[in-house]
């Protein structure tokens, strides 16, 4: 799994490589702000972060960004 996180916002962009040995690309890019701890504390579902234009899915399957919140979620 690759996952590119690139913000459109003053946030420094972020890159996080569990297997950066053999495929560079991104299996899933999204853009996201500060309200991003709303989606990785369970607080909002992934499709509702994407409904109300918390994330925007760059590219790949909009399914992935459940896996991404599944696998960095923190509680609050």
């Amino acid at each position: 799994m690759f996952v590119d996180s690139t913000s459109p916002f003053d946030d420094p962009c972020s890159k996080v490589v569990s297997n950066p040995g053999l495929d560079r690309s991104a299996d899933l890019s999204f853009a996201a702000g500060p309200d991003i701890r709303r989606l990785i504390s369970g607080e909002l579902a992934a499709e509702q972060t994407i409904a109300s234009g918390v994330v925007e899915v760059l590219s790949g399957p909009r399914i992935l960004l459940g896996r991404f919140v599944s696998t960095f979620h923190l509680t609050a």
